[in-house]
Formats: C-alpha cells, structure tokens, sequence
C-alpha cells in the first residue's frame, strides 16, 4: 500500500476522512481475513502527510503530529477488527513494514509504534526515516521502494545545514505547502461537496 497521505482532515489535505476512509478499512479488511497467510504488509511511503498544508498553518512536531493526526483518523488506528492497521499487524502471519516517502520523512517508525501503544507486536522499519526507505524483502525477486530519493523535487536534501531547522526538507516540501495555500483559497470560495454512500459527490 502507497500514497495514503493520512493527515490532520484540513480542507487543503488531500486525503479526506469522509471521502477516503472506507475504502483504506476495506483494504484492511480484506488483508485481516487473510490472516496468517499474508507474509508481509508493506506501508510503501506517504502513509501520513506532513506536506500539504497551507502555509500558514504549522504543522507539528512528528510526535504531536502523530497524535492529532491519529485522533482525527480514529477508526484507521483504533484496533477492533473493522479495518485499523493494528489489527492487520496483530492478523497477519508476517511482518507489517512502514517505509517513509517524501511527505512522511520526518516520521521514524519508532515514533509510530509509540504513539500506537504497542507493546507486543511491533511495525518494523528502519529506525532511521532518512534510511528507512526500501522494504528489506528476504526473496531477491522482490524489491520495494517509495521512490522518492530518484526525485530531485522530493529527495531528502542531505546536503543542507542540519542545524536551520529545515533539513532535510526538499523543495517539493516548500511547493506542496503552496499548493496547499492555493487550495484552501480556493476551497474557502466554494461550498464543500455533500458527500453521499449512494449517490457520490454532488454540490
């Protein structure tokens, strides 16, 4: 799984809790009654979005920014067997794996697993996010990774000064945040969508 980019449900974000969660808990589902005959579980980079956010808004810390945004995405985290993660890692016969893209490369898995509880069974990662970026399959014929690093709009800037507060931040990360501003300047100008089950998207 790739590209979720589960966030805080602003305006400007693109994954939205109304419009994106029942299918990401179909997903899990899914994967849940399989059970233990799934090896693995590869949470292929973007997971969680800490990019698209207009300028103007701080986005928090990892640690906080895990809290918030696993309080405002609740039933993803949650476990009861109705399509959370943590009820796919404690179902699956393997590992489940979370690897950092691009909008979630401040995020280590320790972090993750902290703000979770987890006390048992553990998501596995590198525990550093700017290493944290290729699945670690033991099959030759299997290899994974976000990407990211290939971009030179989303690589990690590793040539940055580490004490400004900004590394390893790219340049996609400064775009994506106007973007964002862009977006929610013009979302503010029109009424939000109803969305319906039956019906889809109508205004």
């Amino acid at each position: 799984m790739s590209d979720i980019h589960i966030g805080l449900n602003q305006r400007e974000n693109w994954y939205q809790q109304k419009a994106h969660e029942r299918y990401v808990q179909a997903i899990l589902r899914y994967i849940a009654a399989k059970g233990k005959t799934v090896r693995d579980v590869v949470l292929l980079g973007d997971l969680f979005d800490t990019w698209e956010y207009a300028s103007e808004n701080s986005v928090p810390e990892p640690e906080v920014f895990l809290q918030e945004c696993i309080k405002a995405n609740a039933p993803l985290f949650r476990p009861g067997n109705d399509g959370d993660f943590v009820s796919v890692l404690n179902a699956i016969g393997g590992d489940l794996w979370y690897i950092n893209g691009n909008h979630d490369m401040s995020i280590p898995v320790g972090a993750v697993n902290k703000a979770l509880n987890l006390t048992g069974k553990l998501i596995q990662g590198n525990p550093d996010p700017l290493k944290n970026f290729v699945y670690p399959s033991s099959d030759p014929n299997i290899y994974a990774e976000h990407g990211h690093r290939f971009s030179l709009m989303c690589r990690p800037d590793k040539a940055g000064n580490t004490d400004n507060g900004y590394y390893p931040l790219p340049l996609g990360y400064y775009v994506s945040r106007i973007v964002g501003t862009y977006c929610k300047n013009i979302l503010a100008q029109t009424r939000p969508p109803l969305i319906s089950r039956t019906r889809g998207i109508h205004r």
